[in-house]
C-alpha cells in the first residue's frame, strides 16, 4: 500500500518559531495572567451589561405588575426601582403585553449566556431567536383570542391589538389562526428543531394505519422497481446456464437450533428465543408494528419467487479466466533500481552521521524494507528519528521504519518503489493459499512485504468496517471480497443482502444468483429486508 505524506517542512524556521513562542508564553506566566484579547473582551463587557440589564428590567417589570394588580395600598414596591424602571416597564408592557414583556428579559439573559458565558453554541443562539421570536408573536396570538379589536389589552398590549385586527381583516379568522400555526411551527422548527405540526400529523397517519388492516395484496406484495423476476427454466437456458438459477428452499441448509441452544448453554449464555418467540416479546410501538408489517410482505414477496429445484454444485463455480491475468514482471530493471535505492539510502544515512550497514531486502508489490544493521554507538532512536529527513533526501512520498524488526538485529526502513507492481485478483484467486484454505468465508486481500497472498476468513470478522479517505480503495476493497466470495460460494451455501443507498457501488450485482433480494437503495426498506 502506497502511503501518502504532506510536503518536507524547512526545520529551522519552524524550530525558531516555536522556540520564541513557548518563551512569550513563559514570561507571560511569570509577569502574570493571559490577558484576553480586546474583540473577546468587548464581547463579555455587553454580555454582563445585557445579563445585568434584563435583571432589572425583570425587577421593574414585576414591581410594575404588583403596583397594577394590588393598586396603592400594595406598597411602594414601584419605588424599589425608581422611576428609570417604570419609564422602562409601563411602555413594554403596554406595548407588548404582559406575557411577551415577561419573556423580554429571559431574550436578553440568553443573548447575554451567548455572549461571555458560552459564546459560539449554536443552542444558545437558537433559544435567543426562539425567545425573541415569541415575543413578536405571542402578543398577536393574544390579539386574535380576544377578537382583534384595535385597543390595547393587557395581554395582546398595543402590537398584539393593531397586528391581530389587520392579520383579521387581510386572512379571516380561520386563515389567520392557520398563519399563527404556520408561523410558530416555523419558529420552532428552525430554532429547536421540533415541528408540532409534523408530530401531530405522523401520529394521527401512524393511529390510521394500525386501525386499517393491510390488504391482502399488500400483505403478498413489494414495490415492482424492487422484486427479482425470475425467468422461466426454458427462457433461462438459452440466455445463461443453469449455475444462474436460485435454488429452492429444501435444497438450502438447514439450521439446528438445538445445537445452538445446547452452545450457548454450555457458555453459561441464555438460549437464544425462536424468531416466532421474539417477535411475540417485541414492543408493539407503531415503529415496531410497521416494521413487522414490511417484513411479513418482503418474506411473502420473496417465497413467491422461488424457482424451480436446482441443485448447485462446485462445477458452477466462476472460472478464473474470466478474470484479467497478472502482467509480466521485469525483474531486471526491478532489481537495478533497488540496488540504487540501498546504495542512496545508506549515503543518505552518512549525511546524519549515522553508521551502519546494509546486509538485505525484502521487496513487496509496493514497498522495499531495506535491514540496515547499526554500527557500535549508535542508537536506534536516531535512525527511527529521521524518517521525514531520509523522504526528502530519498524524495519519496513518505518512508517508514522498522525500529528494530522482531527476531533480527536490524532496523527496517520501508521505502516505496519506483514503480508500484499490480497485484491481480486472479493471481490470489489461484494461489495455493486460497485454494486450499480451510475457511467458512475465505477473502483475498492482496500481498504482504513479502509478496505472498493474504488471505482471510470473513466469518472471524463479524463487526468489520471499511474505512478511509477518498482514492484509498474502500470501493475495491469491497469488490473483492464479494468477489472472493462467490468464487467459492455457489448460491446453495451462500446468500447476500446488500444495502447500498449511495445507489453507487452495490447496483451492478443486481443479476448475481446470491442475492436474496435486489440491492436495497431506500433506507426506509434496509431495516425490513435485514430483519427477515
Amino acid at each position: 500500500m502506497v502511503t501518502t505524506s504532506s510536503p518536507p517542512r524547512k526545520w529551522t524556521p519552524i524550530l525558531w518559531s516555536r522556540s520564541t513562542r513557548n518563551d512569550k508564553s513563559r514570561s507571560s506566566g511569570r509577569n502574570g495572567h493571559d490577558k484576553p484579547s480586546g474583540s473577546a473582551l468587548a464581547r463579555e463587557i455587553r454580555g454582563i451589561v445585557l445579563l445585568l440589564f434584563g435583571i432589572f428590567l425583570a425587577g421593574a417589570l414585576a414591581a410594575e405588575g404588583y403596583t397594577q394588580l394590588h393598586g396603592p395600598g400594595g406598597g411602594n414596591v414601584r419605588g424599589n426601582f425608581g422611576w428609570i424602571g417604570a419609564l422602562l416597564a409601563q411602555p413594554i408592557a403596554q406595548l407588548l403585553g404582559w406575557p411577551a414583556a415577561a419573556l423580554l428579559p429571559l431574550a436578553l439573559a440568553a443573548h447575554a449566556l451567548r455572549l461571555f458565558g458560552r459564546l459560539g453554541q449554536r443552542k444558545d443562539r437558537s433559544w435567543m431567536v426562539f425567545l425573541f421570536g415569541m415575543v413578536v408573536l405571542l402578543p398577536i396570538v393574544f390579539g386574535l383570542a380576544q377578537g382583534g379589536v384595535r385597543d390595547a389589552t393587557p395581554l395582546a398590549g398595543i402590537w398584539g391589538a393593531f397586528a391581530a385586527f389587520y392579520v383579521l381583516q387581510f386572512a379571516g379568522a380561520a386563515g389567520a389562526w392557520i398563519l399563527m400555526a404556520i408561523s410558530l411551527s416555523v419558529l420552532m422548527a428552525a430554532t429547536l428543531s421540533w415541528n408540532p405540526i409534523r408530530v401531530i400529523v405522523s401520529k394521527r397517519v401512524r393511529t390510521l394505519d394500525e386501525i386499517v388492516p393491510p390488504t391482502p395484496a399488500e400483505r403478498a406484495g413489494l414495490d415492482p422497481s424492487k422484486e427479482i423476476v425470475v425467468p422461466a427454466p426454458e427462457a433461462a437456458a438459452s440466455v445463461v446456464s443453469s449455475s444462474l438459477l436460485e435454488p429452492s428452499p429444501e435444497e438450502m441448509p438447514q439450521i439446528d437450533h438445538s445445537l445452538m441452544r445446547q452452545g450457548s448453554m454450555e457458555r453459561g449464555e441464555e438460549p437464544a428465543l425462536p424468531i416466532e418467540r421474539r417477535r411475540e416479546r417485541s414492543s408493539k410501538t407503531p415503529a415496531a408494528v410497521h416494521v413487522a408489517r414490511e417484513t411479513e410482505k418482503i418474506n411473502a414477496a420473496l417465497e413467491a419467487f422461488e424457482p424451480d429445484n436446482v441443485a448447485f454444485t462446485d462445477a458452477d463455480l466462476p472460472s478464473p479466466e474470466l478474470l484479467t491475468p497478472a502482467p509480466p514482471r521485469n525483474t531486471d530493471i526491478g532489481k537495478r533500481e533497488l540496488d540504487a535505492m540501498g546504495v542512496k539510502l545508506m549515503d543518505a544515512l552518512r549525511t546524519f552521521r549515522v553508521e551502519g550497514e546494509l546486509v538485505g531486502r525484502t521487496t513487496g508489490p509496493v514497498v522495499t524494507q531495506f535491514e540496515v544493521v547499526p554500527a557500535a554507538g549508535v542508537k536506534v532512536r536516531q535512525i527511527a528519528n529521521l524518517s521525514n529527513d531520509l523522504a526528502l533526501a530519498m524524495r519519496a512520498q513518505s518512508i517508514r521504519i522498522v525500529a528494530p524488526i522482531p527476531g533480527r538485529g536490524a532496523v527496517g526502513v520501508e521505502v516505496p518503489n519506483p514503480t508500484a507492481e499490480i497485484v491481480a485478483f486472479r493471481e490470489l484467486i489461484e494461489s495455493r493459499e486460497f485454494q486450499n484454505i480451510r475457511a467458512a468465508l475465505p477473502i483475498a486481500l492482496g500481498k504482504d512485504l513479502e509478496g505472498r497472498p493474504i488471505i482471510a476468513d470473513l466469518a472471524k470478522m463479524p463487526h468489520l468496517l471499511i474505512a478511509g479517505a477518498t482514492g484509498s480503495g474502500k470501493s475495491i476493497c469491497i469488490n473483492t471480497l464479494i468477489t472472493s466470495l462467490v468464487y467459492r460460494h455457489t448460491p446453495t451455501t451462500l446468500r447476500f443482502l446488500m444495502v447500498d443507498p449511495k445507489m453507487v457501488e452495490l447496483s451492478v450485482y443486481n443479476v448475481l444468483p446470491h442475492l436474496r433480494h435486489k440491492v436495497v437503495t431506500d433506507n426506509r426498506d434496509a431495516a425490513a429486508v435485514l430483519k427477515w
